[in-house]
């Protein structure tokens, strides 16, 4: 068997920034800074299309719109298709980078959409007032300690991060637009951008996919998009990394294995808002 034709990339679970060597019982996920890495060998090794597989439910801003910008720049510079394959779900930051893509294929049944921008915040001023426990903070300005769950938040406060999330919220829709301007210009993406999901069915009616499908009629569109004769050569990029992973975690074994299982939260406090899409 030749070189591969068409690559496969995963897009599974949360999407997020992180190490770009979490390798085998790291981060779970699609973290942005392993898989841009993974789409550039995928243009140096020579293949003509890329089929994002999609299962994810958002995540993060910036790693979302990283992700966006990555498959923008291979489909504008290199001129290989793209086309996005949604499983169960494929909402709000996953919709953001597939939109990106030349085709989008979802499942009748799959939930999409959810376009919007989010940032949690809460109070625990009247638990901690309750059992008798008062925060004390020292810092340098009025706004340092911004969405501090210890007390209440300020008006001004709540003005900056509207703010912050009407700005990244603009950037999405510009995204969505810029990557589907057939089907979804600025006009007609707006009121369909409120935040809500839709079945797979309902996106085709709006022109948020293009085609009800499989992961194989996905395949079969990325070949036919990039002129491929005959059953196409796949390789799938995400899986291998995987298994290269596994492989070297076995050969550095020195007598324990130590598997993280958990998110690493010791950063919270330091990072007090994260964007969500």
């Amino acid at each position: 068997m030749g070189p591969a034709q068409v690559a496969v990339f995963d897009v599974y679970g949360e999407i997020s920034d992180g190490p770009p060597d979490g390798g085998f019982g790291g981060q779970s996920g699609v973290n942005s800074t392993r898989l841009i890495p993974l789409l550039r060998n995928a243009v140096r090794d020579g293949v003509k299309a890329i089929v994002l597989r999609v299962n994810s439910p958002g995540g993060t801003a910036a790693a979302s719109a990283a992700i966006y910008d990555e498959l923008m720049r291979i489909r504008k510079k290199y001129k290989i298709p793209i086309v996005a394959s949604f499983g169960d779900v494929a909402a709000s930051g996953a919709y953001y980078l597939s939109s990106a893509a030349n085709r989008i294929v979802a499942m009748p049944s799959t939930t999409t959409g959810s376009i919007g921008v989010i940032a949690h915040a809460m109070n625990l001023q009247g638990i901690m007032d309750k059992i008798g426990i008062k925060d004390i903070a020292f810092k340098s300005g009025p706004h340092k300690d911004i969405l501090s769950p210890y007390r209440p938040i300020e008006p001004a406060e709540r003005a900056i991060i509207q703010h912050i999330v009407d700005e990244v919220y603009q950037q999405f829709l510009v995204a969505v637009s810029t990557g589907r301007p057939r089907q979804l210009p600025m006009a007609k993406l707006r009121p369909l951008a409120d935040g809500r999901i839709y079945t797979g069915q309902d996106a085709l009616k709006l022109g948020l996919v293009d085609q009800l499908g499989t992961f194989e009629d996905a395949v079969s569109d990325a070949a036919h998009l990039a002129g491929i004769k005959g059953e196409p050569t796949v390789k799938d990029y995400t899986r291998q990394t995987l298994i290269e992973s596994i492989f070297k975690a076995a050969s550095s074994w020195s007598g324990g294995i130590h598997v993280d299982l958990g998110p690493r939260l010791s950063h919270l406090d330091e990072v007090p808002l994260a964007l969500m899409e």
